[in-house]
């Protein structure tokens, strides 16, 4: 199965100076990381210490937003420090083990263009890989347009894996994209 990173995950790291660090190069509009399109949507990506290339405080999180919604929806981030170097489907609970929650808002992704996510400041050692692991919903889909959608880079699909579901948030993330 076709796996995809998140596009451009914009990663503002305080190095010495602000520097800004930027993966992937968006050849995919798909609903990942957040959307509207179910009510909950969960996803976990795995990004390697040499793509991050250097250690800092991350202090926001943006990602290439195509399609918005006026919307208003509850949206959590959480990052983590990880040895892993692949992604498996497991229960929710269990990616968010030894998390760190950076972001936690409801609100409407409504601008297109590069949406900022101004979170809690997370300490990036530099040398470990990194997860970002997000969930949002309870959403309700504005039949009139397009879900929220997000620029997307296809990837390893070790690294990157997602589930959406309507009703109850979905136990697991099986999607490896």
């Amino acid at each position: 199965m076709k796996k995809l990173l998140l596009l451009a995950i914009v990663l503002m790291m305080v190095v010495a100076v602000f520097a800004d660090v930027t993966i992937g190069t968006g050849q995919e509009l798909l609903v990942w990381p957040i959307s509207n399109i179910n009510d909950y949507v969960r996803s976990v990506s795995l990004f390697t210490a040499a793509e991050i290339n250097a250690a800092g405080t991350i202090t926001d999180l943006m990602w290439n937003c195509v399609y918005t919604s006026p919307t208003s929806f509850p949206i959590k981030i959480n990052l983590k420090h990880t040895t892993a170097t692949t992604l498996v489907q497991d229960y929710w609970d269990l990616h968010l083990y030894g998390s760190t929650p950076v972001f936690e808002a409801t609100l409407a992704v409504d601008t297109p263009g590069w949406f900022n996510f101004d979170i809690t400041d997370f300490a990036y050692n530099g040398t470990d890989n990194l997860l970002v692991i997000t969930q949002s919903g309870p959403a309700t889909f504005d039949y009139s347009g397009q879900p929220i959608m997000w620029w997307n880079t296809p990837t390893d699909p070790t690294m990157f894996i997602a589930a959406r579901a309507d009703y109850l948030p979905p136990p697991l993330v099986p999607q490896n994209r």
